[in-house]
């Protein structure tokens, strides 16, 4: 099968809610599908600013001889959707549905014309299943798949030695800027404790603000941002963590927990559809309320107290995610959206008055990202 993904760029995933880390998930797709046989094209979109109403990249997608489009978040979706319009190629589109309340009206509305146009919708959790059928999304287009376990989960992990460091660290997504204060907070609690913030903030001046915090804290000393790593680095960062936290409130991919939990790492998360869906409080790592500071202290202090509990716990969570979400899962997951896809195609096809219903007429648009 020939496939394409379709992402927003890195720029607008640091900007809009609506394209959460497609640009970092295209590499273990891609890795994954080519794998398994299939031919498979990366295409980014340009920046939302530099883009107009008809870009280099619609003119190739409107070219592309391809068997489905896989649009890998919903402000990308859009351009998969046009050029479907022209060259009736399956349009597949990737959506976190439970939670998305924050979504303002009007990009709601957007939002939710996209997943109704799409031939199939790729949902990460039961939750977001659900939602989607609460909006009006016929349940046979709706495929559950983690994809975020792409290129974070594979079949043969060795176990990785528990770290002898009082070493918390976040791998911080882009939206995660409160949850991250949260965590500064809850370790200036813990004595000898050191944190290490690696990743993107949407926030401007995110790493000063970050010091000023823990500065106020007082422990400015035991806080190093380091910003962005590469894969090895980030690996590394794990390898060397006591505990792993996931502080992302709201929309997440989960593939922070993902990869510190493959590695055997134990994980305190803030509790979320996603996050539950990786996580079984208690038994492979542990939940926390989202905003409560105390808790997410408390959970730590367990964790780093207890080291043949963490240790337990990092293997529970490696056991987990091979068997839950391993490569074989999470591509079968990927191929039954896409056949999804091609069989809603052929559907439509021959139902004349499906044009007449919304088929392909509708002509969803998003809003620039604030």
């Amino acid at each position: 099968m020939k496939v394409v993904l379709v992402c927003s760029d890195p720029a607008d995933c640091l900007r809009s809610p609506l394209a959460a880390r497609p640009a970092s998930l295209a590499g273990g797709l891609l890795a994954m599908l080519h794998a398994a046989g299939h031919q498979v094209e990366l295409l980014t979109l340009p920046p939302w600013g530099r883009r107009g109403p008809a870009t280099v990249e619609d003119d190739r997608l409107m070219a592309a001889t391809a068997d489905v489009v896989h649009a890998l978040d919903v402000a990308a979706a859009p351009a998969a959707l046009r050029a479907r319009r022209r060259t009736g190629v399956p349009t597949v589109v990737q959506a976190q549905v439970a939670g998305s309340e924050h979504i303002g009206r009007q990009d709601r509305a957007a939002w939710v014309a996209c997943l109704r146009a799409a031939d199939s919708v790729v949902v990460p959790t039961t939750d977001d299943a659900r939602a989607a059928r609460r909006l009006g999304l016929d349940a046979r287009r709706v495929v559950t798949a983690l994809l975020a376990a792409a290129g974070e989960v594979t079949g043969n992990l060795a176990f990785s030695a528990r770290s002898p460091l009082r070493l918390v660290s976040v791998l911080s997504g882009p939206h995660a800027w409160g949850g991250t204060l949260d965590v500064v907070a809850a370790v200036s609690r813990l004595p000898d404790v050191e944190l290490v913030v690696a990743g993107r903030s949407a926030v401007p001046d995110a790493e000063r603000r970050l010091t000023a915090v823990a500065q106020a804290y007082g422990a400015a000393d035991r806080v190093e941002i380091t910003g962005w790593l590469d894969e090895q680095r980030a690996v590394e960062l794990v390898d060397r963590s006591a505990v792993v936290v996931a502080p992302r409130r709201g929309l997440t991919s989960g593939a922070a927990t993902l990869r510190a939990m493959a590695r055997a790492r134990p994980v305190v998360a803030v509790d979320s559809p996603i996050q539950a869906e990786i996580v079984v409080d208690g038994e492979t790592g542990m939940l926390v309320p989202a905003g409560s500071r105390s808790r997410l202290a408390h959970a730590l202090a367990s964790l780093l107290g207890d080291p043949f509990q963490a240790e337990a716990l990092g293997q529970a969570g490696q056991d987990r995610v091979v068997a839950r979400f391993g490569p074989e899962r999470t591509l079968a997951g990927l191929e039954l959206a896409y056949r999804t896809a091609r069989e809603q195609r052929t559907r439509v096809a021959f139902i004349p008055s499906a044009r007449r219903a919304g088929g392909d007429d509708v002509r969803p648009t998003l809003p620039s990202p604030r």
